[in-house]
């Protein structure tokens, strides 16, 4: 036992000891052999979740949030239908409903069926994965990077994953971003090589989380932008690939319960506005709510997807502006979405690095922004005819 609590209250002029004694509530307790001096042990007691819902960014106010993942499990084990209970709300007030498409609901309920019922040996199993997820996208960030000849950067973008403190906070409250944000930065990785499995992963990632379905334009505008005829095939083909899991992740509860299913996943864009810290988005600060609160958010979107759709940015770029603009202009804001615009700032910089290093003479055409971190390591960009962008040269090398 670490420390406690004990109360005391006069009854009669005379102090006595009351409350709970030496409870995990009142008490802080740590396994005994994992405690070293600077250490922080496995808690044994409720101070992860008062941890938890303080990251999660509860303003201890009424009703209290619920362990979601975890929770939403039990009710599929139970027979519940997670995204069911929206339908007595307004659409308005949150009272954390399953916003999430049902990947890790269904993980979740697998897991707990596996024996994994209690939340401490549940997240404790789940903690393992996520971490796993975290130190398998510094090893991406160090990877690309480093083909491309910034072994600095390369160091610098790894450690700036690993070390930044939401990254820390995420690791500590077993955060479930660090998944969706692996299959994301890998998917990436996988674009312009491997697009069939590239497209899969982006749809695994919304699956887990859907703060990526802001990307979706972003892929299908990178399809498009390829060189060669049946433009709108391609892209039928890659929406299609991009919603294959999540669609059929859906499909049972789309059956169960369309109404309840959409109005859960809708609930995200019409729900009031959640600042973090006090910190209002412009649609709030100008008295939108709703779907109006959005406007300011869907206009740097859409700037953002025409730089795209014009070359003028790179694929990293594009995605770290796209999670800027959420971040900055949404609504709602927790902790944990910060984790989402780390990765992309090395791998953006780097982007540019390679673009200019990789760029024709100043009287030439205007180079492509997508540099050779996007290319199979034997494709020789630097060495393009005069008037080829590098897009084109890369696939041409891969062709």
């Amino acid at each position: 036992m670490a420390d406690t609590r004990l109360e005391f209250g006069l009854c009669d002029s005379e102090l006595v000891l009351i409350g709970e004694l030496l409870t995990p509530d009142s008490s802080r307790l740590w396994a005994a052999e994992e405690h070293a001096p600077g250490s922080l042990p496995r808690s044994l007691d409720l101070d992860f979740v008062r941890e938890y819902l303080t990251f999660v960014g509860w303003n201890r106010r009424p009703p209290a949030p619920e362990l979601p993942v975890w929770v939403e499990g039990r009710r599929l084990l139970a027979g519940e239908n997670p995204y069911a209970r929206v339908l007595s709300g307004d659409l308005r007030h949150n009272k954390k409903y399953a916003t999430y498409l049902p990947v890790f609901y269904e993980l979740s309920a697998v897991s707990q069926a596996a024996g994994l019922r209690e939340f401490p040996r549940w997240v404790g199993f789940w903690r393992v994965v996520f971490l796993l997820c975290l130190l398998g996208t510094a090893a991406l960030i160090f990877a690309r990077l480093a083909r491309g000849g910034l072994l600095g950067l390369a160091m610098l973008g790894a450690s700036l994953w690993l070390f930044n403190r939401w990254g820390l906070a995420g690791s500590r409250y077993a955060s479930l971003d660090f998944v969706p944000v692996f299959l994301l930065v890998l998917s990436l990785w996988l674009f312009p090589r491997r697009r069939l499995p590239a497209l899969l992963l982006f749809g695994l990632s919304l699956g887990f989380k859907p703060i990526g379905l802001l990307l979706v334009p972003l892929y299908l505008v990178w399809v498009w932008r390829e060189p060669g005829g049946q433009a709108a095939r391609r892209v039928a083909l890659a929406a299609l690939a991009i919603g294959a899991i999540p669609i059929a992740a859906s499909l049972p509860f789309i059956v169960w319960n369309a109404p309840g299913f959409f109005r859960s996943i809708l609930f995200s864009v019409t729900r009031n506005p959640e600042p973090f810290l006090g910190a209002f988005a412009a649609g709030d600060v100008l008295g939108l709510v709703g779907v109006p609160a959005k406007i300011p958010m869907a206009v740097l979107l859409l700037l953002t997807y025409a730089l795209a759709w014009q070359g003028k940015i790179g694929r990293h770029a594009a995605v770290l502006l796209v999670m800027v603009i959420f971040v900055d202009f949404n609504s709602v804001l927790f902790a944990q979405y910060m984790i989402w615009l780390v990765p992309f700032v090395p791998l953006a910089v780097g982007e540019w690095a390679e673009s200019q290093r990789t760029a024709p003479a100043p009287a030439g055409p205007h180079p492509s922004p997508a540099g050779p971190l996007d290319a199979p390591p034997d494709a020789p960009i630097d060495k393009a005819p005069p008037g080829t962008t590098t897009d084109e040269a890369r696939t041409a090398e891969v062709s």
